[in-house]
């Protein structure tokens, strides 16, 4: 991003501020807002883009539009994928597992699950780093 020395800081902070705002709003029009400038705010940087893809995600999920949601967490695995940020691209195929579920793609969801699985299971406990990500019960 251009502009001023710590511009493209601050824009990642105020992408991370409006994510965590989103996943707390109640009204999901407004969190739809948050995460919309979530994901203008965040720029270059693949850790706050991957975040507000993931949870743009989940709300779409929310309101029905798996299919939407399915194009944006692909989007953030390939992020993942491409900046070897291997346990978020195993939360994401998690989240994804957890999409096709709930379109009733029952192979996909095994088979994406099972992927999830082995990426986690081969990643070293040195490599995870604490964050807030949502569980679906199946």
């Amino acid at each position: 991003m251009g502009g001023p020395a710590g511009e493209s800081g601050l824009g990642t902070t105020r992408s991370r501020v409006l994510n965590v705002s989103a996943i707390v709003a109640t009204d999901p029009a407004i969190a739809m807002q948050f995460l919309d400038k979530a994901l203008q705010l965040a720029g270059d940087d693949e850790l706050a883009r991957m975040a507000a893809l993931n949870n743009r995600a989940h709300l779409l999920g929310q309101i029905g539009n798996v299919d939407g949601a399915v194009r944006l967490i692909e989007e953030a695995i390939e992020i993942a994928a491409s900046t070897g940020y291997r346990h978020r691209e195993a939360a994401l195929r998690n989240h994804l597992a957890d999409l096709h579920h709930v379109a009733g793609r029952v192979s996909e969801a095994d088979r994406t699950m099972t992927d999830a699985v082995a990426m986690f299971a081969d990643i070293d406990a040195g490599e995870w780093e604490p964050e807030l990500w949502f569980l679906s019960k199946w």
